[in-house]
């Protein structure tokens, strides 16, 4: 084993103002970025605002990746009946050159009737409708982008028209940054049910480690942590772990899991024994393994301290990943160190809980450190009630095998 690391001895920077990134060789048409208020095309290289009650489909990627026609984006306004208010999709069609005939031809093929032009972002279009469906439409990266909304709503239409009025073009390398933090990647080519099931089954292989005394080791996984004394751990299960390691196990926004289910809780320790017979919030420390292979897009782990557009990448994997309904912050503060070959991020990830006091809520103190271990990642959840309880846990020791 390596000298113990002391986590609170890490170089710190911001990492809010990081932005250039370079695009992914693994882009198809389907790439995009999803928060709740906006739909961001990594691949085409625009974004535009949703309307607040729009519902997003899952997309699910059929189509062969030299299709021609790509389906890029469905969403819907539901209503109190089996009828959605409005239905919104987004889709591309390949074309061998970019003439604004083009863009005409296809809304006329679909049958839309008063066709006219019209610009947005600098950008030419062509609109057309037909009784309640309306359709925008231009060409990027040698495809027709056709916008179409069918309304059974029409107090709805100027939401939509709106939304596409703030449409906005950029160069494609920044889709992460223009997304923001609380996008996550939406339609971009991930594993297959069977590839996903399998890598499942692989962390729950692993071997679940033991704990002696205030020590778990995990000789497979080649690492030891060592949490505060008089701490009560519960022993590592052998099955299957928890989809969601913060203190809330499900989502309250409709998300899938964690790391598409994709992780296993090898190590979990609270300050007061874990019965919940205590007051108040227990502090938490939360040893999990996730596959980062089952991300809906390809992260790169750092390789060192200073390859800051990695480490703002797993960043930001992470915060969209594991936090609940609050997007993190941009400016936060990262901190990362490098101990035995390993490349270690720290990142805040404060969060408030509710209390038995109406309106009142419990502030939580918590930092997430995860690592690459072979091709998984170890992710450490160490969370308290005040600053100072924090630090003496940002004191706890982790090492890795001499490998």
């Amino acid at each position: 084993m390596s000298k113990p690391l002391t986590i609170a001895l890490l170089l710190t920077f911001a990492v809010g103002a990081m932005c250039a990134q370079t695009p992914s060789p693994q882009l198809r048409p389907e790439t995009a970025f999803l928060s709740p208020a906006r739909y961001t095309s990594a691949f085409f290289g625009f974004t535009l605002r949703l309307p607040l009650d729009v519902r997003p489909k899952r997309l699910s990627i059929s189509e062969p990746e030299n299709s021609a026609h790509h389906f890029l984006f469905e969403a819907s306004v539901p209503s109190s009946g089996q009828t959605p208010r409005a239905l919104f999709t987004i889709t591309a069609d390949q074309i061998s050159g970019a003439s604004p005939d083009a863009t005409k031809g296809h809304l006329s093929a679909a049958g839309l009737k008063h066709l006219k032009q019209v610009k947005l972002a600098q950008r030419i279009f062509w609109t057309g409708s037909y009784k309640h469906t309306f359709a925008y439409s231009t060409t990027a990266e040698g495809y027709v982008l056709t916008f179409t909304i069918t309304l059974s709503d029409d107090n709805l239409a100027y939401e939509f028209q709106e939304g596409m009025a703030s449409i906005a073009f950029f160069d494609r390398s920044r889709a992460r940054e223009v997304a923001g933090f609380g996008a996550e990647p939406y339609g971009a080519i991930g594993l297959t049910p069977e590839q996903l099931q399998a890598a499942k089954e692989a962390l729950d292989a692993l071997d679940p480690g033991q704990i002696v005394g205030n020590t778990y080791r995990n000789a497979a996984l080649g690492f030891e942590y060592r949490f505060p004394a008089g701490w009560y751990a519960a022993e590592p299960n052998a099955g299957a772990g928890a989809s969601l390691f913060l203190p809330t196990s499900e989502r309250n926004d409709g998300r899938p899991p964690a790391f598409r289910g994709c992780t296993r809780v090898l190590l979990r320790a609270t300050k007061n024994p874990l019965n919940g017979s205590h007051a108040g919030f227990n502090p938490t420390i939360v040893a999990l393994i996730a596959d980062p292979q089952c991300l809906p897009a390809p992260v790169t782990f750092p390789d060192s301290v200073h390859d800051r557009e990695h480490i703002v990448e797993v960043v930001r994997t992470i915060s969209n990943q594991l936090a609940q309904s609050t997007p993190p912050k941009d400016d936060i503060t990262v901190k990362a160190a490098s101990v035995a070959g390993k490349i270690i991020v720290v990142l805040p990830a404060e969060f408030a809980l509710p209390t038995s006091e109406q309106n009142l809520y419990l502030r939580v103190h918590s930092e997430i450190a995860v690592t690459q271990i072979g091709k998984d990642w170890l992710i450490l959840f160490l969370s308290a009630q005040s600053q100072e309880e924090l630090n003496r846990l940002l004191q706890t020791g982790i090492k890795f095998a001499d490998r």
